[in-house]
């Protein structure tokens, strides 16, 4: 690790100044913003112009400094973590006007954060960027496709297990932009699927990656579960997340092994990405066909709403076929019929209310007790057995089953549910218009 200090902090320099000052500084004075001195770089020598080498700053730290966003005992300090384009091998450079003896131990922090494996100079660096040009991902392509620069691009799908030395990169830098992330295991039913540019000469810049992991139910038979995602930031909002994304369904929707894919703890702006990438495939290959019925241009109405349902035939048909979950498929269409819908027909839309809020209903009928956004609620009894509030009727519960949370509460509760659910659908009803 290069850590380098100014000159009047080298040890063998007279006492000066700055360190007679420490005596009188307030401990407050040596706590820094983890986020905002640390600073990340991608290096790619075939980026002339340098627009590549602009740094940018991790969301989170407090994986790397213990559970903690501040960094303990140090002035003036710059930490340049450089990450080569293809391995993204880091290179740690730490500076700083001054330190104190009991500052925390940087070097032990990012050895047991990279493992050991990252460069401390600038000449083991300068080896590691050569190795990089070298690099060709292992396979062939699973997709290919052209940004509208004539940029090419290719993804790649490789079992973690048969890429240790760049895994454990690809973890360390997911740990600055995922909440919560842990390292993945090297076990065959990891996989990767790895977004690069490639430059004709095959010189491969990563740009983004996924992570999926095989919950085996037989030997040969199992579920995908899509457990993380990233697109570098310097490559973010330009629709790399959805490409990599729609590989992975068109890749497992051709294995027979797998039966079904879901998401892992996902992010609001991934399930928008995930519904779309969804329902555009659903419309394309003629799936919900009961809109085409309304025509160009026509909304639905309470009068014809009717009409627009999904069959427990055609929804058994879409979830094997396109290895979707049945809540996935039931929103998806939602999602179309709220789309289409007219948003001045008041009755039309208090129907379609009572519809998705029934669905939510028996969706979280188990689940329909105090969680955080009622913990501080007052907790009452239900005597009846049979519950109804807007349309929604619940006869078979038991009394005793309903584990003590009043009526009212449960509907605020419901209404919680149903308030997510249309915020999302409204955020994403302007762009599913373009597809209809």
């Amino acid at each position: 690790m290069d850590a380098r200090k100014r000159p009047s902090e080298s040890s063998d320099s007279p006492p000066s100044a700055a360190k007679q000052k420490k005596t009188t500084s307030s401990p407050d004075d040596y706590i820094l913003n983890g986020n905002k001195v640390i600073s990340i770089s991608i290096h790619n020598p075939s980026d002339v112009s340098n627009v590549e080498a602009k740094s940018f700053h991790p969301l989170f730290v407090y994986q790397l400094l213990d559970k903690k966003d501040t960094v303990f005992g140090y002035k003036g300090l710059k930490v340049d973590i450089k990450l080569t384009k293809a391995y993204l091998h880091p290179y740690v450079r730490i500076e700083y006007s001054e330190k104190l003896d009991d500052a925390v131990d940087l070097d032990a922090i990012f050895n047991k954060f990279f493992t050991r494996k990252f460069s401390r100079n600038e000449v083991d660096f300068g080896e590691r960027v050569k190795k990089d040009l070298q690099y060709v991902p292992p396979g062939k392509p699973i997709a290919t496709f052209e940004s509208p620069l004539n940029e090419h691009f290719e993804i790649y799908k490789i079992q973690a297990c048969t890429m240790e030395e760049i895994s454990i990169n690809l973890q360390a830098v997911m740990m600055f932009f995922i909440d919560g992330l842990s390292f993945i295991d090297h076990d065959p039913y990891w996989h990767y699927y790895l977004l690069y540019r490639v430059c004709k000469k095959k010189d491969f810049t990563l740009i983004g990656y996924a992570t999926t992991y095989e919950s085996h139910q037989s030997a040969i038979k199992y579920r995908t579960r899509i457990s993380q995602m990233l697109i570098l930031p310097l490559f973010q909002r330009k629709g790399f997340g959805a490409q990599i994304l729609a590989s992975i369904y068109r890749d497992l929707r051709n294995d027979p092994s797998c039966f079904e894919i879901t998401v892992e703890d996902p992010s609001d702006e991934f399930l928008a990405m995930r519904d779309f990438n969804s329902i555009k495939i659903l419309l394309g290959e003629g799936k919900f066909s009961c809109f085409k019925e309304l025509g160009v241009g026509k909304k639905i109405t309470a009068e014809n709403l009717a009409k627009f349902k999904l069959s427990k035939e055609e929804l058994k048909s879409i979830q094997k076929e396109f290895k979707l979950t049945k809540v996935e498929v039931e929103q998806c269409f939602e999602m179309v019929k709220f789309a289409l819908l007219d948003q001045s027909d008041e009755e039309a839309v208090r129907l379609f209310r009572i519809v998705v809020k029934k669905r939510l209903f028996l969706m979280h009928k188990e689940s329909l007790i105090p969680d955080e956004r009622l913990i501080k609620m007052k907790k009452g009894i239900i005597n009846k057995p049979i519950i109804v509030f807007e349309g929604i009727y619940e006869e078979d519960v038991e009394p005793d089953k309903i584990q003590g949370i009043s009526l009212s509460d449960r509907k605020k509760l419901l209404d919680c549910y149903y308030s997510e659910c249309i915020g999302s659908y409204k955020t994403l009803a302007p762009k599913l218009l373009t597809l209809l």
